[in-house]
């Protein structure tokens, strides 16, 4: 983990700057130097990177994808030329 940073306690994954806000009202501000994090993707054991369906899954369930895909079917598209 780079220095000076956490966990957000929300979301565990994602990495925050290890400071205290400051409570100060004013009409400017600084600029803080933000780390250059290589950051790395990890997946459930049972999810295989090479899998789109599975990859898919993480984001979607099977309703929205039936959704998605009804909407696609009742798509009826136009001619780029009328002619």
């Amino acid at each position: 983990m780079p220095e000076n940073t956490k966990y957000n306690l929300i979301n565990k994954g994602t990495l925050c700057l290890n400071i205290t806000p400051l409570h100060v009202e004013g009409a400017y501000f600084t600029f803080i130097n933000v780390l250059k994090v290589k950051f790395k993707i990890t997946l459930l054991d049972i999810i295989c990177a090479d899998d789109p369906i599975q990859l898919w899954s993480l984001y979607y369930t099977l309703e929205i994808i039936d959704y998605i895909v009804s909407c696609i079917n009742d798509y009826k598209g136009r001619p780029q030329n009328e002619s």
